[in-house]
């Protein structure tokens, strides 16, 4: 089969099958630029009287883990439609091509990214306040605010490529791609588990701050 050939099978992307993952992506991504804007407001605290002690910095870092975790829910129950969608597309007849799989992998794994961040971030304080090293406040929180902006610019940027990717016209072969519903699959099962991490994470903090309290 000559290149023309090959350029003229090809058919235009269905914006359907990317727009519902994309959705489900930014949202995850979303979780991340929330959990650092709380990041902030949490460092911003600790500042006053009332926020003083570890048994606060728990409760609050408790909420905040808590919220994150809720958004990814969101986030997968957003992604279990795609997936729905993807499965539908492959036992009906299409028009339009499903986009390459190895897209949905690339794309699923960077909006993760700000939502792991802010869980290390959030990590890595906790561990701090609960090891009481003198000395190192300063340094933990300039790091902790400095993470917490690039998370925010990061999410940001990845929620625009994710506009795109959902409504940029492009083509793709045609015909049935399991890969699109596998690797969808694929980040929905890490969207889970992030998401349980981070209920687990607040419960963690919530029975520090109950000890501490």
């Amino acid at each position: 089969m000559t290149p023309e050939n090959n350029i003229t099978n090809k058919t235009r992307v269905s914006i359907a099958e990317r727009l519902v993952p994309s959705l489900s992506y930014a949202v995850a991504a979303a979780s991340g630029a929330i959990g650092a804007v709380m990041i902030l407001q949490l460092l911003n605290s600790m500042r006053s009287p009332e926020m003083a002690g570890a048994a606060s910095f728990f409760m609050a870092t408790a909420r905040l883990e808590a919220v994150v975790g809720t958004v990814l829910l969101v986030a997968a129950t957003i992604g279990g439609i795609g997936i729905l969608v993807a499965v539908i597309r492959l036992f009906t007849t299409n028009t339009k091509a499903s986009p390459p799989g190895v897209l949905f992998l690339l794309l699923g794994l960077l909006a993760l990214i700000p939502p792991f961040v802010v869980h290390y971030v959030t990590h890595s304080m906790e561990h701090f306040v609960m090891s009481i090293e003198p000395g190192r406040e300063a340094i933990v929180g300039e790091t902790a605010s400095t993470i917490a902006f690039v998370v925010i610019g990061a999410s940001i940027v990845l929620c625009l490529v994710l506009i795109a990717f959902s409504f940029l016209p492009f083509s793709a072969r045609p015909g049935r791609k399991y890969s699109s519903a596998g690797f969808l699959l694929l980040i929905e099962i890490a969207v889970v588990a992030m998401c349980a991490l981070f209920f687990w994470q607040a419960t963690q903090a919530m029975s520090h701050a109950n000890k501490l309290g």
